[in-house]
């Protein structure tokens, strides 16, 4: 739902994640400065997208730690020079928008409850295509704590924007379904990347109840309008 989204309100979410792929595409080919970069570019779309940098390659040994350190300074100097330009010229930065972080889980379990009962009492089409992606990212990080690949990138990316959908703001989560599925668009695709490797049954366990959120998805599609 998230890069439908993204798509038809041409906002930067879709091409963000893209970027995210393609750097954690060279991360497991083994290029750290190159898959930094791309990062790095990224960022400038939306400062979370740095969490990429969690997918740059595992280093072993002391070296290799020298040389994942200058990569996530390079990976952080576009965000940096981008904010220094600002500030050198509007007095301020695009860091706006300090109400999109709460209390962990607090947000979240109010409003899954509150989703849970519009539905039961008779709720719209809307409450239960919102119940169906909050239930998705729900599985979705569950998956993850489930499949724990350490040395995966695209479960070291995954985590944290899991983390982050546990912290947003109600602000984020307002709408039907709401912003959250754009801003957690690496844990969708980290998800569903991972959830490949799953055969048989195991697969459609987890796969049906943590892809809820194409439903409201092809509701967006343009034989609906």
């Amino acid at each position: 739902h998230g890069l439908m989204h993204s798509v038809r309100s041409a906002l930067l979410d879709g091409p963000s994640m893209l970027l995210m792929a393609l750097a954690i595409a060279a991360s497991e080919r083994g290029r750290l400065f190159s898959s930094a970069a791309i990062v790095g570019v990224a960022g400038l779309g939306r400062e979370t997208n740095l969490l990429a940098t969690l997918g740059l390659p595992w280093p072993e040994g002391r070296r290799p730690w020298l040389k994942l350190a200058l990569a996530l300074a390079l990976a952080a100097l576009p965000l940096i020079l981008w904010q220094d330009y600002l500030r050198a010229i509007y007095r301020s930065t695009s860091a706006v928008g300090h109400d999109q972080l709460d209390l962990p889980v607090i947000v979240y379990w109010r409003v899954l409850r509150q989703t849970f009962s519009q539905t039961i009492e008779g709720g719209t089409l809307l409450s239960a295509a919102k119940l169906g992606v909050i239930v998705s990212l729900t599985v979705q990080t569950a998956y993850l704590i489930y499949r724990r690949e350490w040395m995966s990138p695209w479960w070291r990316v995954a985590v944290p924007f899991a983390l982050l959908m546990l912290t947003v703001h109600k602000v984020v989560w307002d709408g039907y379904p709401g912003a959250v599925t754009r801003v957690t668009l690496p844990l969708v695709f980290g998800f569903n990347v991972l959830l490949a490797g799953e055969r048989g049954r195991r697969f459609w366990f987890w796969f049906i109840p943590g892809n809820l959120h194409l439903l409201p998805a092809a509701m967006m599609l343009p034989f609906h309008e």
